[in-house]
């Protein structure tokens, strides 16, 4: 294990992530009374590849290192060895598809090596690239700063993309404040 300063971390994998501010201070929280339990997970440059919430915890207490392992692979192998090892919350299908699309730009993987790499069926690999092609950027964004859950954007909001995507984007574009999977399911 490593002490790493938070400053020279490179978050370039954050948007693959929905941000909850309720977990971030409910870390916060438990990192102040009883300090960091789990280190992150960095490659080769500082690349963090899995820890998101927990930098931003320790930023939150106004912290400059992190504890972190330094994992001797490839970014995108430790990107699906970060996602193998996820023990805590369970990440939604969205988080999976940005993970696959992610791999799937930058590494050329195929949908075959995709579903290979990550120990699951092909349908599984192309629902997933399916949910996140579908919606909307603007749409992306809300679910990822938690303005909507993530399980209301399945439900609700890709539906309604694959009928009318500029709508569906002017929807989330026009709410102001952060709703509910009930909320949503009425709104559409």
């Amino acid at each position: 294990m490593v002490e790493l300063e938070i400053k020279h971390l490179v978050l370039r994998y954050a948007s693959l992530r929905v941000m909850d501010p309720g977990r971030v201070g409910r870390l916060a929280a438990s990192l102040a009374r009883e300090g960091q339990r789990s280190p992150v997970l960095v490659v080769a440059g500082g690349v963090l590849v899995d820890g998101y919430h927990r930098v931003a915890a320790l930023q939150e207490l106004g912290r400059d290192l992190a504890t972190g392992v330094e994992l001797p692979v490839a970014e995108a192998e430790a990107l699906v060895l970060a996602w193998r090892l996820e023990t805590g919350r369970r990440k939604s299908a969205l988080e999976e598809g940005w993970l696959l699309l992610e791999l799937a730009r930058t590494q050329g993987r195929s949908a075959s090596e995709l579903a290979a790499e990550m120990r699951r069926p092909r349908s599984w690999v192309s629902q997933r690239l399916g949910l996140v092609r579908v919606l909307p950027e603007t749409v992306q964004e809300a679910v990822r700063t938690s303005k909507i859950p993530a399980q209301a954007a399945m439900k609700s909001l890709v539906p309604m993309a694959r009928v009318d995507a500029e709508g569906c984007a002017q929807l989330v574009s026009a709410l102001t404040e952060a709703l509910t999977v009930r909320q949503v399911a009425r709104l559409y």
